[in-house]
């Protein structure tokens, strides 16, 4: 509502209309998210955030075709993103599924980002390359431990691990992230992020009951102005 207010005063400002995209987005109203999120780019074409947040909503609602026509201009404005390959790589396997156009991506993108910054992106995105895990849990000690909580940490090497079928491994990290979720919960039960954490390292554990639980309640937590996915 103060977004919509604001547009008879700022009805030229790109980064308005990318807010109430995000907002819409939130709320399931995509077809208005994508008309605000386009009209953030036609403001300010030369942005590649813009073209990015376009790219993920269309690929969130399955229209893959326009969402790699969104992502390729992101990347052609900064091609020395990591995550914008990693979006590419998500959009064209989910519409095409084939992992050596996946690949083709990586390489595509070895002349400005190494590609062991765009597969610590997605973890599930492990084996389209020949990197060792103990070279991928070493760039994510060195390279984004500072800025993930130990159960963010704990959930990412879990998923790595799954990725590369080391069930032992995967299961211990889980667990590791189920314990200090537990932990900040005490401190914070409304706090939805925790609760979404905890629904997926219990799904992860194979507690599929509790994991539904706790998604339903992040989701009862969850507000508009905090999360548009």
């Amino acid at each position: 509502e103060e977004f919509s207010q604001a547009k008879s005063d700022l009805h030229n400002n790109p980064e308005l209309f990318s807010g109430i995209a995000y907002v819409h987005w939130r709320q399931g109203r995509f077809q208005e998210a994508q008309e605000n999120f386009r009209r953030s780019v036609e403001l300010d074409p030369l942005t590649a955030l813009h073209h990015y947040s376009l790219a993920e909503c269309y690929n969130f609602t399955r229209d893959y075709e326009n969402a790699l026509k969104a992502i390729d201009r992101a990347i052609i404005l900064q091609p020395d993103r990591a995550s914008y390959y990693s979006n590419k790589i998500t959009i064209l396997l989910n519409w095409h599924g084939d992992l050596d156009e996946a690949r083709a991506v990586v390489e595509e993108a070895t002349a400005y980002v190494e590609p062991i910054e765009i597969i610590s992106q997605g973890y599930w995105q492990y084996n389209l390359v020949d990197i060792s895990l103990d070279s991928l849990k070493s760039h994510y000690q060195s390279n984004m431990r500072s800025n993930l909580s130990d159960s963010e940490y704990y959930a990412t090497m879990a998923m790595t691990y799954m990725s590369a079928s080391k069930s032992d491994l995967m299961e211990a990290y889980c667990d590791s992230a189920r314990q200090v979720l537990e932990e900040n919960i005490k401190i914070a039960p409304d706090e939805y992020g925790l609760r979404m954490g905890m629904g997926l390292a219990q799904a992860c554990l194979g507690n599929y009951d509790r994991a539904i639980e706790e998604g339903k309640l992040a989701k009862e937590l969850m507000s508009v102005s905090s999360c548009h996915w």
